[in-house]
């Protein structure tokens, strides 16, 4: 067996691995972003990466209604803060419950291998343990550029929130 953290990017469910999760916070209320492009150039904060833009969400729903997930590789060498929609649950995987897929949309491949049936009828996309971001592409450096957000200075970026 092994956890899963699901999270909600739009209509798309995604699975990461618990061990590549280091804490789960809701965004503050007050918080408010901007794009990475346009943070001011003495800015010291982290950017966040709003997967339910890098993942092709049409109309994502306003930053400050999500909730942000601290990713760490399992060698703790890189690390990003992750902007969704929601944290759903925690699911547990047994042997069998995650089926291989070899088609997914081509902006999905680099970053899921498999699936997972939920309750609900619905599909949860596992992300690959340490997934690395395609950036080979200019597309795909370009969709990652336009995913990143900086919060407006003074603003705050955790909720105070839980650990995992």
């Amino acid at each position: 067996m092994r956890e899963h953290v699901c999270a909600r990017c739009g209509e798309c469910l995604l699975l990461f691995p618990a061990e590549n999760i280091v804490f789960i916070e809701p965004v503050a209320s007050q918080t408010r972003f901007r794009p990475w492009k346009q943070r001011s150039r003495g800015s010291t904060a982290p950017p966040l990466l709003d997967l339910r833009r890098l993942v092709g969400v049409p109309a994502p729903a306003p930053p400050e209604d999500g909730a942000t997930l601290q990713w760490r590789s399992t060698d703790g060498a890189r690390e990003l803060t992750l902007l969704v929609d929601a944290v759903e649950e925690i699911v547990n995987c047994y042997e069998g419950d995650l089926i291989e897929v070899p088609i997914l949309p081509r902006r999905l491949r680099p970053l899921c291998d498999q699936v997972m049936r939920d309750p609900h009828g619905r599909l949860r996309l596992r992300v690959k343990l340490d997934v690395r971001l395609p950036l080979e592409r200019p597309s795909d450096r370009r969709r990652y550029a336009l995913s990143l957000l900086t919060p407006v200075e003074g603003a705050n970026v955790s909720g105070g929130g839980r650990s995992r």
